[in-house]
């Protein structure tokens, strides 16, 4: 897993899989999920709009059939 460390993002898309983010800002950004490894440790994050996809998605909408989310948009990939 990669670090990323004491970095302000604002307004970006950016693959969270596979990273650490630690000390970060992220504000008014689009976090990207397929389901891989990811932390935020003592981060800031404010107004931002996940997306999820790959096995996220496909997990998500297994979840969502079972009854514990409401319906998930889908992701171009």
């Amino acid at each position: 897993m990669r670090d990323q460390r004491d970095k302000a993002l604002e307004g970006v898309t950016l693959d969270i899989d596979d990273t650490r983010f630690i000390r970060c800002k992220l504000y008014s950004c689009t976090p990207r999920y397929s389901g891989g490894e990811c932390e935020f440790l003592a981060c800031d994050i404010t107004n931002n709009q996940i997306v999820v996809a790959g096995a996220a998605q496909r997990t998500m909408k297994v979840l969502e059939s079972l009854g514990f989310f409401n319906k998930v948009s889908a992701c171009a990939a």
